[in-house]
C-alpha cells in the first residue's frame, strides 16, 4: 500500500491572552502533534510573532519530512532510538534544498503546497542543480530547530527518569553531531561580497527617484502614486526595515520645521493592529531624520488619499490599502513587497525593500567620509540610525566594506609612486 500523507498547515489563532498563536495542524484543524505543539508553546511563547511564525514554518518543514518518511520522532526519542547515519544524512541533504511552496493567506490559515510521497522522495534523492540550494543560514536554522525539538523530546521522556547510561551516551553523540554540523555551516558561504559593488547602482537609484514622482510620465504605478512615492522615500531616507515601515503611525511623524523626523517604535503584538499577521520592528527604538519634502509628502498623503477611506479613521497606521476588503486598512508587508516588485520592472533591476537599507548605509558611508568623520564616529552614527545595539556586528559589516575601499585607494597610490614616469630620466 502507498503511504497516505495528510495535509499539514500552519494555523494562526488567538490564545486566552489575546496573543496570536502558531500551531501545526492536520486537515481536520487539530494539532498535528501535541509534542510539537508543546515545544512551540513552551519554547517560543516569549518571542516576537514574526519569529514564532518563522520558526513555525521551519517546524512544519521538518514535521512534513519525517511524516512522509514514516518516522515518528516522539516515538523514536521515547524508546531511546535516535536517527541512524543514513536517516540523518537524508534529512540533512533535504535541508539543503528549496521546497517549492505557495504561501497564501486564506482567513487564518497559511497554506503550503501539498507534496505526495513520491514528490518528496524525488526531491530528497534526485541530484539537484545549484540554483535549487538554499543558503547556509537557512540550513542552519532548520538544523537548529530540529536539534531544539529533539532536546525537548529527550527532556520530556528522560530528564526526570535517570535514563540508562547507553541512552544518555547515544543522545550526547547525536547532539554533538548536530552541533558540529551547525557550526560548520558558517564556513560553507564561499561567496565574497565585492566592496565596490553597489546595492542599487547609482544609475538605477537616480532613475527610480525620478520616475516615482507622482506626475512623472514614466511613473510605473497606475494608482496610489502619492502613497507609493511616500513609501519609496521613507525607505530611502531612513533605511528602515519593511516591518518598521508597515508599523508606522501618524503620531510617529514629528513635524518640526528645523528637524523633521520619524519615530521608529517597538510595539510587539500591538492590540490596535487589525492585521492577521502583524509586522514587527526588530531593532531598537530610535528616531530617523526626514527631509522637509518627504515630511510634506507624507502629510499630503494622509490628508488626501488616506483620508478618503472610512476604515482609515479606525486606526493610526499611515499606509493603507485602497481596494477590496483591505480598503482603508493598514497595508500588509506582502503588498509593500509587491509595490517594490512593480518598480523593479520599471527600472529593469531586481529590487526588494532591504536593498534600500543597504543603499542608506552606502550613502551614510560616503557622506561621513566627505565630512571627515572617523570610522569609529561613522559606526556610532550607523548603529543609532539603523537601531542596532552598540555591540552589533552589523555595523562592522559595512565598515569592513569601507576598509576594503580604503585599502584599494592606498594600493593604487602606492602603485603610482613606484610606477616609472613616462618621459623621465630613465629614458622611457
Amino acid at each position: 500500500m502507498g503511504l497516505i500523507i495528510m495535509k499539514y498547515d500552519l494555523l494562526i489563532h488567538k490564545g486566552f491572552d489575546k496573543k496570536d498563536i502558531v500551531t501545526v495542524i492536520d486537515e481536520n484543524y487539530f494539532p498535528a502533534c501535541f509534542f510539537l505543539d508543546g515545544y512551540m508553546g513552551c519554547t517560543f511563547s516569549s518571542k516576537a510573532f514574526s519569529t514564532r511564525l518563522s520558526y513555525g514554518k521551519t517546524l512544519l518543514f521538518i514535521y512534513r519530512y519525517f511524516t512522509a518518511k514514516s518516522i515518528e520522532l516522539p516515538d523514536c526519542v521515547s524508546t531511546g532510538r535516535f536517527l541512524d547515519k543514513s536517516e540523518y544524512d537524508d534529512f540533512k541533504r533535504y535541508c539543503s534544498y528549496k521546497v517549492i511552496h505557495e504561501l497564501e493567506q486564506t482567513n487564518s490559515v497559511i497554506s503550503f503546497e501539498k507534496m505526495s510521497h513520491k514528490q518528496l522522495s524525488n526531491l530528497i534523492n534526485n541530484t539537484k542543480a545549484s540554483e535549487d540550494k538554499v543558503s547556509s543560514n537557512t540550513i542552519k536554522q532548520r538544523l537548529m530547530r530540529f536539534k531544539g525539538y529533539i532536546e525537548y523530546l529527550y527532556n520530556c521522556f528522560h530528564l526526570a527518569n535517570n535514563p540508562p547510561a547507553q541512552l544518555s551516551h547515544s543522545y550526547a553523540n547525536f547532539n554533538k553531531m548536530l552541533d558540529n554540523d551547525i557550526r560548520s555551516l558558517k564556513e560553507q558561504n564561499t561567496e565574497v561580497n565585492d566592496p565596490f559593488e553597489q546595492a542599487i547602482p547609482d544609475k538605477v537609484f537616480f532613475n527610480l527617484l525620478e520616475i516615482t514622482k507622482p506626475h512623472h510620465e514614466d511613473n510605473p504605478f497606475q494608482s496610489n502614486k502619492l502613497r507609493n512615492r511616500a513609501i519609496i522615500m521613507v525607505f530611502v531616507e531612513t533605511g528602515i526595515r519593511i516591518g518598521a515601515l508597515a508599523k508606522l503611525k501618524i503620531c510617529d511623524v514629528r513635524d518640526d520645521w528645523h528637524n523633521p523626523r520619524m519615530l521608529i517604535t517597538r510595539t510587539p503584538d500591538d492590540p490596535t493592529d487589525p492585521r492577521r499577521i502583524k509586522p514587527q520592528q526588530k531593532t531598537k527604538p530610535h528616531a530617523s531624520s526626514l527631509t522637509r519634502d518627504t515630511t510634506e509628502l507624507l502629510k499630503l498623503y494622509i490628508k488626501t488619499d488616506r483620508n478618503r477611506h472610512n476604515e482609515s479613521h479606525t486606526h493610526d497606521f499611515i499606509f493603507v490599502g485602497d481596494k477590496g476588503q483591505t480598503k482603508g486598512l493598514p497595508l500588509s508587508t506582502l503588498r509593500i513587497y509587491q509595490i517594490i516588485k512593480s518598480l523593479s520592472k520599471a527600472v529593469n533591476f531586481n529590487l526588494h525593500p532591504h536593498l534600500f537599507r543597504h543603499k542608506w548605509n552606502e550613502i551614510l558611508t560616503q557622506r561621513a567620509r566627505d565630512k571627515g568623520y572617523s570610522m569609529a564616529e561613522t559606526e556610532d552614527m550607523r548603529n543609532y540610525g539603523q537601531g542596532w545595539t552598540e555591540n552589533s556586528s552589523m555595523s562592522g559589516t559595512y565598515n569592513k566594506k569601507e576598509q576594503a575601499v580604503r585599502i584599494q585607494e592606498l594600493s593604487n597610490q602606492r602603485q603610482g609612486e613606484f610606477a616609472p614616469k613616462i618621459g623621465g630620466d630613465d629614458g622611457l
